[in-house]
C-alpha cells in the first residue's frame, strides 16, 4: 500500500536533485528579454513563462503539472486530455464548482458542469488561479507580432522500460500491474496522432488578437468485460475555435467540438458511448460594463441505444451508464461590472449576473436495456430489463452576486476583507429552489521579518446549482423501471414472455425534495507560511481545511416501508416488495460521518471535509528555474457507488446512495484524484536562444473503492446485490484501509531552440512525455466476484508520447 513515507522519499529525492543542479547554475548569463523570467507567483502565471516551459498545451496540462491548488480528475498526459472536458477541482471541492473566465467573461459550458466553453492553449495567455473562488482565468497576450504554430503528437513510442517491475516492487512494496494481470496486457490507451494548428494576428492597441485554432486527433481506448480488459477501439475527435474583436469594445468567440465516442473517459464500453457535437458561441462587450450572451449547443447520438450490460464489467464507474440523447441548448445572458467604490481604491465592488435558460429535446423518448451478470465464461445469468422514458423539458439556472472588497497595507500587515450577497436558484418542472445567501472572505498576512511572513485566510462561499442537479430532480428526465428478466430460451435477448415483475424504479418521477434542501456551502481556512531564504530561494508551507456543508444525499423515504428485505444470511439487503421506491433528496446527514467505531464527530468534521498540506520551494534567476511541491490531502465523506469523477465526487447525487448495503462502510476518501502528489519542474536556459526543462508528476494514495457482489436467486428471478466491505480508500479517523495498488509517475523532457530569421523567429520544440514508461495502472477492477479479491488492472497510464512543434512569429 502507498503511504505518506513514500511521499517523503520522493521529496528527499527532489531536494537532492536540486542540490546537484545548483552546480549547473550560470551566473548572470545574457538572456533574450522576451524569454526572461523572475520569481513566479503560482497564482498569476505570465504567458512568457508558459511559452517557455509549457509548449503548445492546454489548460488541463498546465494545472496537472504546475498548479498546486488544482487537481485533475482524468488522465491528461501527452495530450490525452485534449478531447475530454476540463474536470478540475480546487482543494477538495467538486469539479462542478470550477468557473472559467476568458478576457474577464465567465465562460462555463452550462451543459457540462465544470467544463469551459473554449479550450485554449496557455502559451499565448496569462493565467490567474483563485483557489478560494474556484476560478481559472485566461487573458489574451497583447503581442505585436503574428504567430503561426503547428504541433504534432505521436503516442505509443517505444515500450515499457525493462526495469519497471523491479522499480515498482521496491518503491511500492507490491507487484506491478503486469504482474497482477488476469490476462497478458498488450494494448494501452494512447494517441496514434494529434495535430494542432494555431494562428494569431494582433489587432489594434487594446483589442483582443484574432486567434484561430484547429485540433484533430485519434485516441486508442480500452474496452472491458468480466475479466477486465477485453479489446481496444478508436475514438476520433476535432476542435475548431475562432475568437477576436469587432472593435475595442465588442468581441466574439466560437468553438465547435466533435467526438465519436464521448464518455469513453468514464469507463463506458464502446456500445455505451455516444457521438457528440458541441457548439459554443459568445458575443460580448468589455469596458466599464461587461455584458453579452453565450449559446451552448450539444447533440448526443447513441452508439447503441439498446445496449446490454454486465453489472460487474467495469471499475464501478459504469454501474449506471444511462443518459439522454438528443439536442441540448443553453442560452446565457450575462452582465458584470467592477471598480472602485466611492472613488477610493481601498474599497472595490464587483457585480456578476450569470443566468441560463436550458432546453433538452431527446431524440429517443423510450428505450430498453438488458442487464446481466457474468464473472467467467460459464456463469452468464440474466437479471432484469430497464425500460426508460424521456420527455423534453426546460429549466433555469441562476447565479448572481454582489461583492464589496476592502484591501489595505499598513507597514508589515496586509488585510483583505470581502463580503457578498448571492442570489442562487434553479427551476425544475413547475418548482423552483431560490436562495439569498451571504458570503465572506477574510485574509490577513503579517511580515515577521524582511524574509518571513505568515497569514490566514478564512471564509464561507455558497456554491451555485448545476445542470445535473436539475436533471436529478426533474420528473421529465430519464425515468426508469427495472423488470425481472428470466432468459428462458438462453439466447441472451429479451422476449416479451420473459419479463417478470417490477424490481425497482428510478428517476425524477420517484424522487421528492426533502426539507432544508439547498445549495452547498464551503467553509475554509488556510494558514500560509512564506520564507524567502535568499535572493533566489523561496519556500511556502500551506495547511488547508475545507468543510462542505449542505451537500446532497439520497435515501429511501423514511415514512414509507423499505422496499428491501434481508437475505437468508441476515447480512445483505435485497430489493423486494414490488420495487415501488420513493427516494428523498436531503442534505447530507451528520450520522453518516460516524467512524468505524460508530462515534459522531465534532462540528468541523460532521460534514464532508477536506484537509491537506502543501510544501512548495522555488529558485529562480534569469536563466535557471526550479520548483517543486508536495501535497498530502484527504477528502472524507460519502458518495455514490463507483470510482472516478462521475460517482466519486462531492455533491453528485444518485439513487444508489440509498442502497443500505453500501452504507456499511460509507465514510472514506471520496476524491477521484490520488491523495499524495508531488510536482517538480526544472528549467534551464543554456543560451539566448535555447532552453530545456525537466518535469515530474507523481500521484499516489488510497482513493479507490472496493465492492463485494452476490448473485441472489429469488422466486421472481435473480438479482445481484453489492456491499462495500471496506471503506473507500480508508477511514480518516480509524485508518481502516481499503485496497488499491500502483501509483502514477510521469517524467517529461522538453527542448526548445529559436532560430532568428530575417523575417522573424522560428522556434523548434521537442517534448517526450512519460519518458520512463513504467505502465502503472490508471484504474482497476473493483468488484469481488466468486470470492476473488484480485485487483486486476483495467487501464494503464498513457503510453510514452512525443511532441514536435514549429512556431513562427513575425
Amino acid at each position: 500500500m502507498a503511504t505518506f513515507s513514500l511521499m517523503k522519499k520522493w521529496f528527499a529525492i527532489i531536494i537532492l536533485m536540486i542540490i546537484g543542479f545548483q552546480s549547473l547554475y550560470p551566473q548572470e548569463l545574457p538572456v533574450d528579454d522576451t524569454l526572461a523570467y523572475k520569481a513566479i507567483n503560482t497564482d498569476n502565471i505570465t504567458h512568457r513563462f508558459t511559452s517557455a516551459f509549457i509548449p503548445d498545451n492546454g489548460l488541463n496540462y498546465y494545472v496537472e503539472h504546475y498548479a498546486d491548488d488544482v487537481h485533475v480528475h482524468l488522465p491528461v498526459a501527452g495530450g490525452w486530455g485534449d478531447a475530454i472536458p476540463y474536470l478540475h477541482s480546487f482543494n477538495g471541492g467538486s469539479y462542478k464548482w470550477t468557473s472559467h473566465y476568458y478576457n474577464g467573461i465567465k465562460t462555463n459550458n452550462v451543459l457540462i458542469p465544470g467544463d469551459a466553453m473554449f479550450h485554449l492553449t496557455t502559451d499565448l495567455h496569462q493565467i490567474t488561479v483563485d483557489a478560494y473562488a474556484s476560478e481559472i482565468k485566461l487573458n489574451p497576450n497583447y503581442d505585436s507580432t503574428d504567430h503561426l504554430s503547428v504541433n504534432y503528437l505521436l503516442g505509443d513510442i517505444g515500450s515499457r522500460v525493462g526495469w519497471a517491475d523491479w522499480f515498482i516492487n521496491n518503491i511500492s512494496g507490491h507487484n506491478s500491474a503486469q504482474q497482477r494481470a488476469v490476462m497478458e496486457i498488450e494494448d494501452r490507451m494512447y494517441l496514434p496522432y494529434q495535430v494542432r494548428l494555431k494562428y494569431t494576428k494582433p489587432n489594434e492597441i487594446d483589442q483582443d488578437p484574432f486567434q484561430f485554432q484547429f485540433l484533430v486527433g485519434k485516441r486508442k481506448n480500452i474496452d472491458q468485460d468480466y475479466l477486465g480488459r477485453s479489446s481496444t477501439y478508436d475514438e476520433n475527435y476535432y476542435q475548431a475555435s475562432l475568437m477576436g474583436s469587432i472593435s475595442k469594445q465588442y468581441h466574439y468567440a466560437l468553438e465547435w467540438q466533435y467526438r465519436s465516442h464521448a464518455f469513453s473517459e468514464f469507463q463506458y464500453d464502446e456500445s455505451e458511448t455516444s457521438g457528440r457535437h458541441i457548439g459554443n458561441v459568445s458575443f460580448y462587450s468589455t469596458g466599464d460594463h461587461n455584458y453579452g450572451i453565450h449559446l451552448n449547443v450539444m447533440d448526443l447520438s447513441y452508439q447503441d441505444a439498446s445496449f446490454n450490460r454486465n453489472v460487474i464489467d467495469q471499475d464501478g464507474e459504469g454501474l449506471h451508464p444511462f443518459y439522454q440523447d438528443g439536442t441540448q441548448l443553453a442560452l446565457t445572458p450575462f452582465y458584470s461590472r467592477k471598480g472602485p467604490l466611492w472613488k477610493k481604491n481601498k474599497w472595490k465592488y464587483n457585480l456578476e449576473f450569470h443566468n441560463s435558460w436550458n432546453r433538452h429535446q431527446p431524440r429517443t423518448t423510450a428505450k430498453s436495456n438488458a442487464i446481466y451478470y457474468q464473472s467467467n465464461d460459464a456463469n452468464y445469468r440474466s437479471l432484469h430489463v430497464m425500460d426508460w422514458a424521456m420527455t423534453a423539458h426546460s429549466n433555469w439556472l441562476l447565479n448572481n452576486n454582489a461583492t464589496i472588497t476592502y484591501e489595505d497595507q499598513e507597514g508589515s500587515t496586509r488585510i483583505k476583507l470581502s463580503s457578498g450577497l448571492n442570489f442562487i436558484g434553479m427551476t425544475y418542472d413547475q418548482s423552483a429552489l431560490l436562495h439569498l445567501m451571504p458570503s465572506i472572505d477574510v485574509g490577513i498576512e503579517q511580515d515577521l521579518s524582511d524574509r518571513i511572513s505568515i497569514g490566514m485566510r478564512t471564509g464561507l462561499i455558497p456554491r451555485p446549482y448545476d445542470i445535473d442537479q436539475v436533471r436529478f430532480l426533474s420528473r421529465d428526465h430519464l425515468n426508469g423501471t427495472a423488470y425481472y428478466w428470466n432468459d428462458s430460451n438462453g439466447n441472451k435477448e429479451v422476449e416479451s414472455s420473459e419479463r417478470g415483475t417490477i424490481l425497482y424504479v428510478t428517476g425524477g418521477e420517484h424522487r421528492i425534495k426533502g426539507a432544508d434542501l439547498g445549495p452547498s456551502k464551503t467553509l475554509y481556512i488556510d494558514v500560509p507560511f512564506k520564507w524567502q531564504a535568499s535572493q533566489h530561494w523561496h519556500f511556502k508551507l500551506i495547511p488547508q481545511f475545507r468543510s462542505h456543508r449542505n451537500t446532497w444525499d439520497v435515501q429511501y423515504h423514511p415514512d414509507l416501508p423499505l422496499p428491501v428485505g434481508l437475505n437468508e444470511l441476515g447480512s445483505w439487503f435485497y430489493r423486494g416488495g414490488g420495487g415501488q421506491s420513493v427516494y428523498e433528496v436531503i442534505p447530507y446527514s451528520e450520522e453518516w460521518m460516524r467512524d468505524s467505531d460508530g462515534r459522531l464527530r465534532s462540528s468541523l468534521f460532521n460534514q464532508p471535509f477536506y484537509a491537506g498540506i502543501t510544501l512548495q520551494f522555488e529558485r529562480s534567476s534569469e536563466s535557471f528555474y526550479v520548483r517543486g511541491s508536495a501535497t498530502g490531502h484527504i477528502i472524507a465523506g460519502g458518495a455514490t457507488m463507483g470510482n472516478g469523477p462521475l460517482n466519486n465526487n462531492i455533491n453528485q447525487p444518485s439513487d444508489a446512495m440509498s442502497d443500505l448495503n453500501l452504507r456499511y462502510k460509507y465514510l472514506g476518501r471520496i476524491d477521484s484524484d490520488r491523495s499524495y502528489l508531488a510536482n517538480f519542474l526544472m528549467g534551464y536556459m543554456y543560451s539566448n536562444h535555447g532552453k530545456m526543462s525537466l518535469q515530474l508528476r507523481y500521484r499516489d494514495g488510497q482513493s479507490f473503492g472496493y465492492y463485494g457482489s452476490l448473485l441472489l436467486e429469488t422466486t421472481e428471478g435473480a438479482q445481484v446485490i453489492f456491499n462495500q466491505p471496506l471503506p473507500r480508500g480508508d477511514d480518516p479517523f480509524t485508518r481502516l484501509m481499503g485496497r488499491r495498488e500502483d501509483f502514477l509517475l510521469n517524467i517529461n523532457l522538453y527542448w526548445h531552440h529559436r532560430l532568428s530569421l530575417s523575417t522573424g523567429n522560428l522556434d523548434l520544440g521537442v517534448q517526450v512525455f512519460n519518458l520512463f514508461d513504467f505502465a502503472t495502472e490508471a484504474s482497476e477492477f473493483t468488484y469481488g466476484v466468486d470470492g476473488n479479491f484480485l485487483r486486476a488492472p483495467l487501464e494503464l497510464q498513457v503510453a510514452r508520447t512525443m511532441s514536435f512543434s514549429l512556431h513562427y512569429n513575425w
